[in-house]
């Protein structure tokens, strides 16, 4: 759940057993006023960058293959659908137009978790941190972009 502009909450749909959800609801004075739909399955987390005013779903990993969906929150529409590598936990930004995810991968019997820092001009990877953790990471917090 993400609150952004104009008083307006977005919600990931997840879906239930029967059926994967496919959309975010856009609520508005308590109300949902419209969906965006989705071309990927699972939206897991929605997080506002209010850096650049748009919003990122972060979907659930599924068949080895994930994705960010970026919308516009001024007319709730999608500009774009980013492959990712892993299980994305978390979603922060940077001011310099940097986007922070943690995530994890399954890797036989364990999980690899890492900090992948994105290019938001042009989407590109700068930089994929190993973490050795024993356990999933879970929050992240960008206080001051220092990777």
């Amino acid at each position: 759940m993400a609150p952004v502009r104009d008083d307006k909450i977005y919600v990931a749909i997840r879906g239930n057993l029967s059926k994967a959800g496919k959309a975010v609801a856009v609520l508005q004075n308590g109300k949902i006023i419209k969906y965006i739909e989705l071309k990927n399955p699972l939206p897991r987390i929605v997080k506002y960058n209010d850096y650049n005013g748009k919003a990122y779903v972060g979907h659930i990993f599924f068949m080895n293959k994930n994705f960010i969906t970026v919308f516009n929150t001024e007319n709730d529409t999608v500009e774009r659908y980013l492959s990712y590598n892993g299980e994305i936990e978390d979603i922060s930004f940077a001011k310099d137009n940097k986007m922070i995810i943690s995530s994890w991968v399954p890797d036989k019997d364990k999980y690899k978790n890492k900090i992948d820092v994105i290019d938001l001009d042009n989407y590109s990877l700068i930089r994929s941190i190993p973490l050795n953790l024993k356990h999933h990471l879970s929050k992240l917090l960008a206080i001051r972009y220092i990777l």
